[in-house]
């Protein structure tokens, strides 16, 4: 079975559903979204999920990228934002996480950083960008916390992000503006298989 998850319902809600396909909502940070997929996959073990697709929306950290375009996820990793402004360091390293592609859409690859926090700031938005080698690279808060449980327990992971906004000062009042749009698209992703 495949599950397909999001941080929020809405995010999903324009679906089609296949036979095997289970349909949940996580949860807002990567924290909450591990947390709340573990508790699933431990409570849930007849289903026998076989692969896990999480759907959401994110920002870019260029230009380069239009809002509303979909993009499949390469890489997950874990954004320290302390160090990367050298303000901080890491008492341990964390995993890049790789991803499956699951589409047959022609979307562009995406490295995406999640963090508890959202970039609303353009010259850290530039900072973070100098630091990662990648010509696309997003910001999505849950799917770092979702690509290291699937991992855990051996199961496949892919992610399809739409997004809604650029990493500055417009961050949040872009994504409320975009978000149902963003939504309504990745609907169609099961469309694409």
């Amino acid at each position: 079975m495949r599950l397909i998850c999001s941080a929020i319902k809405e995010e999903i809600q324009y679906l089609s559903l296949l036979e095997q396909d289970i349909a949940l909502a996580l949860g807002i940070g990567y924290l909450e979204a591990a947390i709340n997929l573990e508790n699933y996959l431990l409570n849930n073990q007849e289903e026998k999920i076989t692969e896990i697709c999480f759907l959401g929306t994110a920002g870019s950290y260029k230009k380069n990228l239009e809002l509303g375009e979909l993009v499949q996820v390469k890489t997950s990793s874990l954004l320290n934002l302390g160090t990367i402004l050298n303000h901080a360091y890491l008492a341990k390293s964390f995993a890049d996480w790789q991803l499956v592609e699951n589409t047959n859409l022609d979307l562009k690859k995406v490295h995406c950083l999640s963090s508890l926090e959202i970039t609303t700031n353009y010259e850290t938005s530039k900072k973070i960008s100098g630091k990662y080698k990648s010509d696309f690279l997003v910001e999505n808060m849950e799917l770092y916390g979702v690509a290291q449980i699937a991992q855990k327990h051996q199961i496949e992971c892919s992610s399809i992000l739409a997004i809604t906004n650029y990493t500055d000062a417009q961050a949040h009042e872009n994504w409320q503006k975009n978000q149902e749009k963003c939504s309504w698209k990745l609907g169609t992703v099961n469309k694409s298989r």
